[in-house]
């Protein structure tokens, strides 16, 4: 892949358009090499994780015609719909609002942050979902709810990634945490009921197809082990 981003990145620079091209380098999730005893993302555990290593996803941006700064990183939280809307911001073609209303995005671009400008009001929570699992991350805390799927269902989770960066402990059951565990939930409740598609939503997978036998949930639900996560240093 490296080789042929770079064939991509040449052609750019020989024909002088480079500095004119905004260039994307990204992916679609993070990866653990090594962290918490694996070599895998989101699925290298039974339930699946959204560990830090795994949600944590790389990108890179490159446009110096278009204002974006050299060498300048951005601690806004975003995601990949984020990154969708400043792609269609960065190339004026922002669908009128009726037609956003209808695509119903939560996306927000992030142009004027990379353009070292003040942005525009974030939420304070990063959501995900996975399989049968919710996410609803905020700079302090970490809830993952998790749901039935074929009779099975695993615990819920909740971190302080401030006393526990390396998610060690969970403390979902713990008292003095119950109002955090609830005020998420209830955020991430209010989020997935206006943006989640009916029909595609991670709490109906049993009427979906099957998209591999090796998804984490499907084979967590068949396993008669209990839920195993790994553990590194």
């Amino acid at each position: 892949m490296d080789r042929e981003v770079g064939k991509i990145l040449a052609e750019l620079e020989a024909v002088g358009e480079t500095e004119n091209t905004l260039v994307v380098y990204t992916s679609d999730h993070g990866l653990n090499c090594g962290q918490h005893g694996m070599w895998e993302k989101g699925n290298g555990t039974l339930p699946q994780n959204f560990l830090e290593e795994s949600i944590r996803v790389p990108c890179t941006l490159s446009w110096p015609a278009g204002g974006v700064r050299r060498g300048a990183t951005c601690d806004v939280s975003v995601n990949h719909c984020d990154l969708w809307a400043t792609l269609l911001e960065a190339a004026s073609a922002a669908p009128a609002a009726p037609r956003l209303a209808d695509i119903n995005s939560p996306g927000i671009s992030y142009l004027p942050e990379l353009r070292g400008q003040r942005g525009r009001d974030r939420r304070k929570i990063i959501f995900a979902e996975y399989g049968n699992a919710r996410m609803a991350r905020t700079e302090r805390y970490k809830l993952i709810n998790r749901y039935p799927f074929l009779g099975r269902t695993f615990p819920s989770e909740l971190y302080d990634l401030k006393e526990d960066p390396r998610e060690t402990i969970n403390r979902f059951e713990d008292p003095s945490l119950r109002d955090i565990a609830r005020e998420l939930s209830e955020e991430m409740n209010r989020f997935f009921e206006k943006y989640a598609l009916p029909g595609h939503s991670g709490l109906e997978l049993e009427r979906q197809p099957e998209c591999t036998p090796a998804s984490p949930w499907l084979v967590a639900a068949k396993s008669g082990d209990p839920a195993s996560r790994p553990r590194g240093g």
